[in-house]
């Protein structure tokens, strides 16, 4: 394909689909897949995936699609909802889970009646005898619970956030009659009866009205989610009463969006009725080549229809002897909001350095800062399940990339204790249950007959069961983690040897594959796995030798760099090659220094910072290259202004 694209013009989108849709362009995007399809007949109560997995996108696109059709669609989040409220909703019962079922009906059977009347007074539907009768008393009961501030039968109704706070429910439908708050289990029953006397009667209603269609979809219940069991009783509780609902309400349908993670640990007895009624969100390679492609396409407003043409106009096609789109992929947990952040950081990088696409050189000056956003993401994701997480990735930082299990079970016994005094949890949590947790959120892998094996290509994998574990491409470079060479599961590479790019358009670096080498000129040295510290000494003094020798803080740069370069070729600990990639962080600080300006140079140094620590957070406490670098790293950061 010997055409381009204008850069200046191509976006792929934004990583959070209300944006995209608040600006019309998720409904040019959005890709229908199967999943899209089974979903938006109907004929499903439950979407689940993780988070980023397009949960938010897929309810978005439903709700345009539904009312396109003329249904009557509703959407339930957190902010129209009020956690305070289903609690005092909540009263004693034989069981708790039973209690958050009555609850969640009631909040949903108000949202139902609310729209019906809403759609009524809209429509300005005309209703006689028995559906007038119902939809007084259906009034009559929303009006007598403060959930309506005027009756729809007087002028201008006004309809109230049916979550504000009270301290007592008084019914009346027909002739019953009663208070929903209650604390004995004998009018438990009554409670039962006048909501299900209620649920009747909106179901009467539905069928009578055929202008009523309704769909109610519920999403971010996961933002007011929490480890406890109260919190798992309440999802449960929605769970059933959605399934209820959906049985016994005719022309309405319920679809609750959650999150994988949350889902999964949940017991509840018949769990299994559900099967046929939920729908896991999972992305195929194809898939997510498709949705990039789509995003930009429709960006840079093209008329070109093949997903690998696009593909190829946007990037160029290899990158470290790998084809760019399964480069990329890999450092993704196969998710379409990491694949959008990934793509749009290196397009950022193909504009600032004018390129005419995106080159291999801004993919992989893009992976650095990718890979600090995916470990923060990563820890913020399960902050509530694993407040601890943050600390435990440490362990990793300047690991290799694959490892036994022995390894890992000595670094954790390790620091396990000094964890154990600010996470009390983490005492009773073996080395095998803390493997197979960071498998199941995507941060380990194993190794098995020569490929990388992930929690998305096979979640039911134990990974304590085996020897060789690696840690995921997309936490390398935030990790500091040196020595790699990828084979993706199901993509063959022709080659998995140290592969140098030489990239002039970034400055002075060099990047190699199976090692992340921050350096100096590529000619100046050779560098590869058998290295010696002593090839490179003189270099480094150079580098420094050639920083200005003037009054300030680029002199006071020189000798704190000179000092940590004699405390890096004393020590004692590090091995020749660590010692030799320490030194060529040096170099990094160096070329940051002379050009302040370039943002390609300055993320390539703060790896280099990253790579320092790895390296360095090996060696005893009490080291004295330890003790020297922890206080002259924030000087330096302070320096070259990387903070």
């Amino acid at each position: 394909m010997f055409m381009f694209v204008n850069l200046d013009k191509l976006n792929f989108g934004s990583d959070d689909a209300e944006r995209d849709a608040k600006d019309g362009f998720l409904s040019k995007v959005f890709l229908k897949t199967s999943l899209y399809n089974r979903v938006s007949k109907g004929k499903r109560e439950l979407v689940i995936g993780r988070k980023g997995a397009g949960k938010s996108a897929l309810c978005l696109t439903l709700q345009k699609a539904f009312e396109n059709d003329g249904k009557n669609v509703v959407l339930v989040t957190p902010k129209s909802l009020s956690l305070p409220k289903i609690q005092q909703l909540k009263v004693t019962s034989v069981s708790e889970e039973e209690a958050y079922v009555l609850s969640w009906k009631y909040v949903l059977l108000v949202k139902i009646a609310i729209e019906i009347l809403a759609v009524v007074h809209r429509l300005k539907l005309r209703v006689k005898g028995k559906s007038k009768k119902l939809l007084k008393e259906i009034d009559f009961f929303l009006t007598a619970n403060g959930e309506l501030q005027k009756s729809i039968w007087e002028k201008d109704v006004v309809l109230l956030n049916p979550f504000s706070g009270f301290s007592k429910i008084s019914a009346k439908i027909g002739v019953f009659e009663a208070g929903f708050e209650s604390s004995r289990k004998d009018n438990q029953i009554d409670v039962a009866g006048i909501l299900e006397s209620f649920e009747a009667k909106v179901e009467e209603l539905l069928k009578d009205l055929s202008q009523t269609d309704l769909i109610i979809l519920i999403d971010k219940i996961d933002e007011v989610w929490n480890p406890t069991e109260e919190s798992q009783l309440m999802i449960i509780g929605l769970i059933n009463a959605i399934h209820d609902l959906n049985s016994s309400l005719q022309r309405t349908n319920i679809l609750l969006f959650l999150r994988s993670d949350i889902y999964d640990i949940l017991r509840f007895n018949d769990g299994d009725k559900l099967r046929n009624l939920e729908e896991r969100i999972n992305w195929s390679d194809s898939d997510l080549k498709q949705l990039i492609a789509t995003r930009g396409k429709v960006s840079a407003g093209l008329s070109i229809n093949e997903t690998d043409d696009l593909w190829e106009l946007f990037f160029e096609e290899e990158v470290q002897d790998h084809n760019s789109f399964i480069y990329i992929l890999s450092r993704t947990l196969k998710r379409p909001r990491e694949l959008i952040q990934f793509c749009n950081l290196a397009l950022t990088i193909a504009q600032d350095n004018r390129h005419q696409k995106i080159t291999q050189e801004d993919i992989l000056l893009a992976e650095g800062q990718y890979s600090n956003w995916k470990l923060n993401d990563l820890a913020s994701e399960f902050l509530v399940q694993y407040p601890y997480l943050k600390d435990v990735l440490t362990l990793f930082q300047g690991f290799q990339a694959s490892f036994t299990k022995d390894e890992i079970d000595s670094r954790y016994q390790e620091t396990q204790k000094k964890l154990t005094r600010i996470y009390p949890e983490l005492h009773s949590l073996s080395s095998n249950s803390l493997i197979q947790t960071l498998f199941q959120i995507g941060f380990l892998g194993a190794k098995i007959n020569g490929e990388e094996v992930y929690f998305y290509d096979d979640s039911k994998l134990i990974l304590p069961q085996y020897q060789s574990i690696v840690v995921h491409p997309a936490f390398h470079l935030g990790l500091g983690i040196r020595s790699y060479s990828i084979n993706i599961r199901g993509h063959n590479s022709n080659s998995s040897k140290l592969l140098r790019i030489d990239n002039n358009n970034i400055g002075n670096f060099s990047i190699i594959t199976g090692e992340i080498s921050v350096g100096g000129n590529v000619n100046q040295y050779n560098i590869d796995s058998t290295v010696n510290a002593g090839d490179i000494r003189d270099s480094v003094s150079e580098s420094i030798n050639q920083l200005p020798s003037v009054s300030g803080s680029k002199d006071q740069l020189r000798d704190v760099l000179s000092l940590l370069q004699t405390k890096i070729e004393a020590d004692t600990s590090l091995s020749a090659e660590d010692k030799a990639e320490a030194l060529e962080q040096i170099i990094a600080l160096v070329d940051v220094a002379q050009n302040p300006d370039q943002p390609s140079i300055k993320r390539m140094a703060k790896i280099a910072v990253k790579i320092l620590k790895g390296t360095f957070a090996a060696l005893p406490e009490n080291a004295e290259l330890a003790v020297t670098f922890k206080e002259l790293i924030p000087m330096i950061l302070r320096i070259l202004d990387l903070s």
